[in-house]
């Protein structure tokens, strides 16, 4: 099923793995430390149902009216989800735990997966350079994973395993000639490498450096046989200069940002971490990480929405605690610690390699969440198994256990799969109710349709219904609060109580989002509420402040929002006392009575301007000049000349009016900033110069260098023409206006000098 998390994809890979336990069930029972590792991890899990009070971080929403379940997960129907996927993948590692892999076996399985890997990324290469989309696939990302860096996760791991079936047949005595035996597995690597690239991960392409590096170090130093050192070390030497060659857009990503993890990732990590601190030893139950999240980001708020802490082991502490995140990680390093020894007559080249890349996938996991993707973490697992020392002991078990998991998974996978298959089916109904054994998930996706479906019909009570329905699957989604106080508000008779306990609560799940008090504001001014509508946009502006949105963009708007209602526009107002940078978003849309109004204010409190900035004076009193109350402006700066370098524009142009041309050049000369003309002095008589610009009229620095000869020759009037053939070449310096203005000024023609440089 590639990567895909869709709730079809992970029902039919539930039949595979009941199937799997009903058809071959083990004869061994799994290592006791990993099934009382796994028994404690689920019954910790569990816990998530122990009836007691709501937990403190939903109390507003219970005093909104909103019901929580009296549950500790505040979404027991998202942790059922969550639990059936835990399960699963514990009841996958153990059965794989307990499987004795032979040589041959080992290598055949080994094999497969790299070829599997390979087609997938095949397939992937193929259907994007054609524009087709592949089933259970994503279809606005490359590979077969939602996220890029899962789907580099994987195919990392079948990358390093390739690289080792490759070196796995070489000699290990000094006089054993190298054999070309298993060497096909290399002209794997070019295809699984160009999927790295394609992908544009930086995690994908260092994982699989370092497991190159440390199967390249290993066989090295455990070999006598320097030809066999010698190709390791070429072999990992051409791969690495292959992606040099070829690494395109992601070796220069690499080279642009040579850091590991981005701001983001780290300020989210130290967040998760905080978080898992509020309820440190059982969670928050699971499911429940990215609707709890929002509240507690400090570091990392912003205008998005986490849906993960980019760690698998800071998750598991969210949502299970960290008595269980720890004993997972310890089961992980306990059953990787099995791999060793690597004695010999144990295929020890191929079980170093496979440790090597389960090594990787723990390492990833600490910088992302391939172990909560399905797809990736089955793979990942059987590497596991595949890596264990066959010496170990094992102990005999009863398949008849076995047979009643797998009769399990196979029940549950076909249920979900058939209502996958019920979903997808045209019907009359174009909205359908899941069927009754759906998974919350596919309920809410049947719900959200239905819930477009009537958004497309302005059905609001409809609409107000479905979000209920859905909000008792998942009390904690912010949209769907959203969702429902939308529609409540636009009732013909508004339901006042029901939209501000659904915007208090989206507004509760995030409260750094700006768009939520946006959206809101304009929600409650088209449905009258003017005192709602003042609020949510001082909120949204209040949100801005902490966070790296431009408050006169967010201000700018909340004025449109509301309008040019002259009334609700003097609400805001006041939001603006206090910065200037606010005040112009208001004095750029202001009517002729707010401007003079506004203005009024301002030459009475502050006559120098000096709460505003220089470029802020400038634009205010360019818009100023513009508006009918201009001559009030011009009088003012002729009282005030320390505002003549910011105003000095609005009193040329009254200059200009009057036809004092010459006064307003000159004022012009005195504030504006006078271009760089670069110095082409003549190296030539005058006529030589004439001469060849005429034989080259294309030269743009001829050109130059003879009307600076001309002009300095007192001949203006002839530089004026060269001039004219200068600013019609393509790419024109902008310094040629200037040059214009000064030659008109030689010849007295203020008019033209003006217009030439200011007009």
């Amino acid at each position: 099923m590639g990567g895909s998390t869709s709730p079809g994809a992970i029902g039919i890979l539930w039949v595979l793995m009941g199937l799997s336990l009903l058809l071959a069930p083990p004869l061994q029972n799994p290592p006791r430390f990993l099934l009382v590792a796994g028994g404690l991890a689920w019954t910790c899990a569990l816990s998530a149902y122990l009836p007691t009070p709501p937990l403190p971080e939903t109390h507003l929403l219970s005093t909104l009216g909103i019901p929580m379940p009296r549950t500790r997960s505040p979404q027991p129907w998202l942790t059922l989800e969550s639990l059936l996927l835990f399960g699963s993948a514990l009841l996958w590692s153990l059965y794989l735990s307990t499987h004795p892999w032979t040589n041959r076996e080992r290598a055949n399985a080994t094999g497969g997966l790299v070829l599997g890997m390979t087609l997938l990324s095949i397939l992937a290469l193929a259907a994007h350079s054609s524009r087709i989309h592949l089933p259970f696939w994503p279809t606005d990302v490359f590979g077969f994973f939602p996220n890029r860096n899962q789907s580099a996760n994987v195919l990392s791991m079948a990358a390093i395993l390739a690289f080792g079936l490759a070196l796995r047949a070489l000699p290990s005595s000094q006089d054993s000639p190298v054999s070309p035996k298993n060497w096909a597995w290399l002209l794997l690597l070019p295809v699984l490498l160009a999927s790295l690239i394609r992908l544009n991960s930086r995690a994908g392409i260092a994982l699989l450096f370092l497991g190159v590096l440390a199967v390249t170090v290993w066989h090295c130093f455990s070999t006598q046989n320097r030809k066999t050192a010698a190709v390791a070390a070429a072999c990992g030497f051409f791969l690495l200069t292959a992606f040099f060659l070829f690494g395109g857009k992601l070796l220069h990503r690499i080279q642009s940002k040579t850091e590991f993890s981005d701001d983001l990732r780290t300020a989210l990590q130290i967040d998760a971490l905080s978080f898992s601190s509020l309820h440190p030893f059982l969670g928050c139950g699971a499911g429940n990480f990215s609707a709890l999240f929002g509240p507690v980001r400090r570091l990392s708020a912003g205008q998005n929405v986490a849906i993960h802490p980019e760690s698998d082991w800071l998750w598991a502490a969210g949502e299970l605690g960290w008595p269980v995140a720890l004993l997972l990680l310890a089961s992980a390093a306990w059953w990787l610690g099995r791999s060793l020894p690597f004695p010999n007559g144990s295929d020890r080249r191929l079980r170093v390699t496979l440790a090597v890349a389960c090594a990787a996938f723990l390492l990833h996991s600490a910088l992302d969440v391939p172990g909560h993707r399905l797809g990736s973490v089955v793979p990942a697992l059987l590497l596991l198994s595949l890596a264990a020392n066959p010496e170990k002991e094992r102990v005999a078990g009863s398949p008849g256990i076995w047979r009643l998991g797998g009769l399990g998974l196979l029940l549950l996978g076909a249920l979900v799969s058939a209502e996958s298959v019920s979903a997808s089916r045209p019907s009359a109904d174009q909205s359908p109710d899941s069927l009754p054994w759906a998974l919350p998930s596919q309920r809410l996706a049947r719900l959200q349709k239905r819930i477009d479906a009537a958004s497309a019909q302005d059905d609001f009570e409809q609409i107000v219904d479905l979000s209920s329905k859905a909000l008792q699957i998942s009390p904690l989604n912010w949209r769907l609060h959203f969702l429902k106080a939308a529609a409540s508000v636009q009732f013909p008779e508004p339901d006042i109580q029901t939209a501000r306990a659904g915007f208090a609560a989206a507004r509760q799940l995030h409260p750094y989002l700006v768009a939520i008090c946006l959206e809101e504001g304009s929600l409650w001014q088209a449905a009258g509420q003017q005192q709602e509508a003042i609020d949510a946009l001082e909120e949204a502006l209040r949100r801005a402040s902490k966070s790296t949105i431009p408050r006169d963009e967010v201000f700018r708007s909340c004025l449109g929002a509301v309008g040019p209602r002259t009334e609700q526009r003097l609400r805001l107002r006041p939001l603006a006392d206090a910065d200037r940078s606010l005040l112009m978003v208001y004095l750029q849309s202001a009517s002729t009575a707010e401007w003079e109004q506004e203005t009024g204010i301002l030459l009475e409190t502050d006559p120098d301007f000096a709460t505003f900035s220089s470029e802020q004076r400038k634009k205010l009193f360019e818009w100023w000049c513009s508006k009918p109350s201009r001559d009030t402006l011009i009088k003012h700066l002729q009282d005030r000349p320390q505002l003549h370098k910011d105003g000095w524009r609005c009193l040329a142009l009254r200059m200009v009016d009057q036809g004092a041309f010459k006064d307003a050049c000159s004022l012009a000369l005195r504030y504006v900033a006078r271009p760089s003309i670069p110095d082409l002095p003549a190296r030539e008589p005058l006529p030589e110069l004439e001469r060849r610009f005429a034989k080259n009229p294309s030269d743009p620095i001829l050109g130059i260098t003879l009307l600076l000869a001309q002009e300095k020759a007192g001949r203006p009037r002839e530089a004026l023409k060269t001039l004219g053939r200068v600013r019609a070449l393509p790419n024109a310096p902008a310094y040629l206006a200037f040059l214009q203005f000064r030659l008109h000024s030689a010849l007295g023609d203020w008019e033209a000098a003006w217009r030439s440089w200011n007009g």
